[in-house]
């Protein structure tokens, strides 16, 4: 086997390999290098429908995500939020229970 390019031989004999696996090099420089927000990262966000995900579930967003919370789940500084486009699919769990803003805040991953 040989493999040629514009008429010029590059190699040839034995077998060509292809490797469709990115290396862990190639991962990290592309994650390194995302975008706030892209396709393919992930962010702690607060849900503010009202309404409860479990673990996989995915949500379109029309202002019912934002990066707009604190560590401890509370829904605080609604002013300041900053609100996510996209689907996203929740890593953990959100629930609203009797719509106090406990367990509002989980880290989510987009995915389109």
């Amino acid at each position: 086997m040989a493999l040629i390019s514009n008429g010029t031989t590059i190699a040839s004999g034995g077998s060509l390999s292809v490797s469709t696996t990115p290396t862990t090099s190639q991962v990290l420089s592309a994650t390194a290098s995302a975008s706030v927000g892209s396709v393919g990262t992930y962010a702690m966000l607060k849900n503010s429908s009202h309404s409860s995900y479990t673990e996989g579930t995915t949500v379109s967003t029309s202002n019912n995500l934002s990066f707009g919370s604190n560590s401890d789940g509370y829904n605080r500084g609604d002013n300041n939020n900053v609100w996510v486009s996209g689907t996203w699919r929740v890593m953990g769990s959100v629930r609203d229970t009797n719509n106090n803003n406990q367990g509002k805040t989980s880290v989510w991953l987009r995915i389109s």
